[in-house]
């Protein structure tokens, strides 16, 4: 992991977040009380993604999100980050430059998930969920995160394996679940938090 961006920022960062999270957490958070209901997340205009993107001179950050009806896959991470969507910082070598349609963000989330779970997706049906800025206190740096949903590539949902290296345990999740559904409500709090280039701050979350 890249350590990137000083926290001087942090503050500033820190005071839109507060004005922006709670309104979205109120219009947003009944989308995930009932029973196989899609989140609701905001229209991303890509003209200003990617403007954002141009500026931005860090790490960049995806998390590939994947739904089966009310199951929503996640792994557990073998660093601070703990239980969260399968994903990882892009590496312009391996996943390709930036580009306006972030093909590269696409091509990262379907690698992070297959090798993360070991769950095959289809590419060509992703949907940019939202991004924004990520403080992340624990490893003392700010990203620029992009969640991606992609769809499964199987028509039932695929036994999830993590890989022992990255991740040690990988799982479908709801939010009903004993030891990883207050996560997945955290994560989906997140993703929906940072909307359109609003700031959030990372908890880790270990269940």
């Amino acid at each position: 992991m890249m350590k990137e961006q000083n926290l001087s920022r942090r503050r500033i960062l820190q005071m839109s977040s507060l004005a922006v999270i709670p309104n979205l957490l109120v219009s947003c958070s009944g989308a995930f009380t009932k029973k196989g209901a899609k989140p609701i997340q905001p229209k991303i205009n890509m003209d200003i993604h990617w403007a954002r993107r141009q500026e931005w001179n860090g790490a960049e950050f995806v998390f590939g999100v994947v739904r089966f009806g009310e199951f929503t896959l996640m792994v557990q991470r073998n660093d601070p980050m703990g239980w969260t969507f399968p994903g990882g910082v892009i590496d312009p070598k391996i996943h390709g430059p930036k580009s306006p349609k972030a093909l590269e963000l696409v091509s990262a989330a379907a690698e992070y998930i297959l090798t993360q779970a070991s769950v095959s997706v289809l590419p060509s049906k992703a949907v940019i969920l939202s991004y924004g800025y990520l403080i992340d206190e624990k490893n003392d740096r700010i990203l620029l995160a992009h969640w991606v949903a992609i769809s499964p590539s199987n028509s039932f949902p695929p036994p999830p394996h993590a890989d022992l290296h990255n991740t040690s345990d990988a799982r479908w999740v709801t939010l009903d679940d004993p030891k990883a559904g207050n996560c997945l409500r955290l994560r989906m709090e997140e993703s929906i938090g940072a909307g359109e280039g609003a700031s959030v701050i990372y908890q880790t979350c270990r269940s």
